[in-house]
């Protein structure tokens, strides 16, 4: 079974990027790939700032200081 998942995996993104008539479409998913799941821990952080005013502050700080070193390297 996951075999067939990496087969499908695989065979949409070599369609996705071999797309050439909708080259924003490769574009937007160059970009999700590099950035994985970086605006949901945003969220993440943003909502238990708010919800959760003690441990929330260090959460987000961790969560921004993460995301900065990893991007970088998934933009290379």
């Amino acid at each position: 079974m996951l075999q067939q998942l990496q087969l499908l995996d695989t065979r949409l993104y070599f369609w996705i990027f071999n797309c050439y008539e909708q080259p924003h479409i490769a574009w937007l998913s160059r970009w999700t790939s590099r950035l994985g799941d970086g605006v949901a821990y945003l969220l993440a952080g943003l909502l238990l700032f708010w919800l959760e005013p003690v441990s929330g502050p260090d959460f987000l700080q961790a969560g921004l200081i993460t995301f900065a070193i990893e991007v970088p390297f998934f933009c290379l």
